[in-house]
């Protein structure tokens, strides 16, 4: 049946991903993957790239998206860092601390973006800095500073006290994954039957996690 190209930024690399990835395969052994990771936007038009997923609204008309799962930034520290130097109060506070900032995201547009009222920008050449989204989970956990990442990396370091969320009154957006392929491409038998597979597992997998997760709250 062939292989299929999935691009993937590093921070959905999560056990959900693969799982998925698992199930597709027990059902069609013959269908192989390629799996790409960056975080950036690929050329899904060129056809090198069968399916991206993706956490950006989608931009470009010739492109479908599936929605995919849900997840929401949040801000961060270990307890070791929080121990030693205290808890910022705001989000401008974070100029007093050691903050590490992710260069893949325009994090001082972000803030002023979602929090208006906090004002101020970030100097990079204030902060740590690192454009690795796994080197940064590694930098944080080990007490080098706050930042902010994706809940879907750190529920489990959260949930077992490697690390303490910051800033609770202050809760991000919900941001949507998608999965995103070309709708003007002519699909072979492969890409139809991933996309069949990826709403079909949405429906039965991640809308029961979610449901499951509100009942909960």
């Amino acid at each position: 049946m062939g292989k299929l190209t999935l691009a993937c930024p590093r921070v959905l690399l999560q056990p959900q991903f693969f799982n998925m990835l698992n199930q597709f395969k027990q059902q069609h052994p013959d269908i192989k993957f390629n799996v790409s990771v960056s975080n950036e936007i690929e050329d899904l038009i060129d056809g090198q790239i069968d399916f991206a997923f993706r956490i950006a609204p989608l931009k470009d008309s010739r492109l479908t998206a599936i929605p995919f799962s849900e997840t929401r930034p949040v801000f961060c520290a270990s307890p070791e860092y929080i121990e030693r130097n205290g808890k910022p109060e705001n989000l401008l506070d974070l100029k007093n601390h050691t903050a590490i900032i992710p260069t893949y995201l325009n994090l001082s547009d972000r803030i002023r973006q979602l929090f208006p009222n906090q004002g101020g920008t970030l100097d990079l050449e204030l902060f740590d800095t690192t454009d690795d989204v796994y080197a940064l989970y590694q930098w944080v956990k080990q007490g080098g500073g706050i930042s902010m990442m994706l809940d879907v990396m750190i529920n489990k370091d959260i949930t077992s006290g490697e690390l303490e969320p910051l800033f609770p009154e202050l809760p991000f957006p919900i941001q949507k994954t998608q999965l995103l392929f070309n709708k003007t491409r002519y699909q072979p038998q492969k890409m139809v039957l991933f996309r069949k597979f990826i709403r079909s597992y949405v429906n039965n997998t991640v809308n029961n996690t979610v449901n499951t997760k509100a009942i909960a709250t």
